[in-house]
């Protein structure tokens, strides 16, 4: 890894090619088909140039070869991911199959990404909602009526009755909508298989995340939770509209409201394990660069969940060196923050392993580390599968950061409230 220096997507993006090129996992490949693609349409590009670069160097061309991969899994992934990119950079990406060599240029021309239309199609549905938005805080929600109701005027749906779907658009009365939302989270906790959803998942999908954006809160909570059931219910065949969904969710980690941020948290670990982990925390840490320190913040707290619940199948070694700069961030929150992310790490990885991969450190955040791995509280996961942080004392260690990124105690639940579906509740670790 090298010196601590500015995080640098170029660099997580070769990473991630490289897994797709050498992992011996084929459900790995397959992930980080995927994960490339959503850490790709997140990241912020200082000039259209320097995205097309990158395109041509990285993406495209580790997602072409891919294609040849002898999993079909992750020949399949790969073609999702590549119509994901054309979606986005029609002409960025045909410029970069050009410079692509003739065996990879022939195979991408000849596979047409006929059999991924379906993305493409969902991409058009969506794809006013998905590049809108800037990832960052979200607006303060209005609590009463007025105001579009999520952008739903004029959609339709099959699956469900004319009467409730009325109701979903009633731009003038939020309590209208927040019943009828409510209303429609039961029908699809009351299907019985994906069969039965499978026809109307488009269309659904279409208005799930649309009603993201409505300026009711409560509303934007029950559509996160329905998101979630509809990942409990499709498992791995959600994957088609991952490069839609991370987009929305990644938005939603820097969000003013704990609780949206504890909905969304709930939605990401859900993806985690629908689509396996390491891809969607590849994602994740691909933005750990924002901004805003509560994204980056909200990135390091996904993270250990997914160690906690997942940790045999993340790439650990990747994780230290995408983590590890944050021991220098401007926010102590942060700060203290990776330094519990590390902790989990090195208690995974071993004394050994761990300081092999670990970049070189300034002497005094190395001493801060080195403290703090004397300390043998790690952050658990509790019987609802929510973060708890430990008390730990020494030096800068219990000054600050008495609350986590959510803003409840140190120590106590970190992802939401106390109802709804449990996730994994052990750490492999402890």
């Amino acid at each position: 890894c090298g010196k601590v220096r500015d995080h640098d997507v170029r660099l997580l993006l070769r990473g991630v090619a490289e897994c797709i090129q050498h992992s011996p996992s084929e459900e790995q490949r397959a992930e980080c088909c995927a994960a490339l693609v959503t850490i790709y349409s997140t990241a912020k590009y200082r000039t259209t140039g320097m995205e097309e670069l990158t395109l041509q160097e990285v993406v495209v061309t580790a997602l072409a070869a891919a294609l040849a991969d002898k999993s079909p899994a992750v020949s399949k992934s790969a073609m999702h991911a590549l119509e994901a990119v054309r979606t986005r950079a029609s002409d960025a990406f045909m410029a970069a199959v050009e410079t692509l060599p003739a065996d990879l240029q022939k195979l991408v021309k000849s596979k047409k990404l006929s059999s991924v239309a379906v993305i493409e199609e969902q991409a058009d549905i969506v794809g006013e909602i998905t590049h809108k938005d800037d990832m960052g805080v979200a607006a303060e929600s209005q609590e009463s009526g007025g105001g579009e109701a999520g952008g739903l005027g004029g959609m339709s749906l099959s699956f469900v009755p004319a009467r409730l779907l009325e109701d979903l658009q009633d731009a003038n009365n939020w309590r209208v909508r927040a019943l009828a939302v409510e209303e429609l989270q039961g029908l699809v906790k009351a299907v019985h298989g994906p069969a039965e959803i499978q026809p109307h998942l488009a269309q659904l999908m279409e208005f799930l995340l649309a009603l993201l954006h409505d300026p009711n809160f409560k509303i934007e909570i029950t559509a996160l939770q329905t998101i979630g059931d509809l990942i409990s219910l499709m498992g791995a065949d959600i994957r088609p509209f991952e490069v839609l969904l991370m987009p929305q969710l990644q938005q939603k980690l820097g969000d003013n409201k704990t609780l949206v941020r504890h909905a969304n948290a709930k939605v990401v670990v859900k993806m985690m394990g629908a689509l396996g982990p390491d891809g969607i925390v590849s994602a994740l840490l691909g933005n750990l660069s924002h901004e805003s320190w509560r994204v980056r913040e909200e990135i390091l707290v996904l993270t250990m969940q997914g160690l906690l619940a997942f940790e045999p199948r993340l790439n650990l070694d990747a994780i230290v060196c995408a983590v590890a700069p944050l021991l220098d961030d401007e926010k102590t929150k942060v700060k203290l923050t990776a330094i519990e992310s590390l902790a989990l790490l090195h208690a995974a990885m071993g004394a050994d392993r761990f300081f092999s991969v670990l970049p070189t450190l300034d002497g005094q955040v190395l001493r801060l580390l080195e403290v703090r791995l004397t300390q043998p509280q790690l952050p658990t996961l509790n019987a609802e599968g929510m973060l708890e942080l430990p008390t730990v004392r020494g030096n800068g260690l219990d000054d600050t950061s008495s609350t986590s990124g959510a803003g409840t105690p140190r120590g106590a639940s970190r992802t939401g409230d106390r109802g709804g579906d449990q996730e994994p509740s052990r750490s492999p670790m402890r």
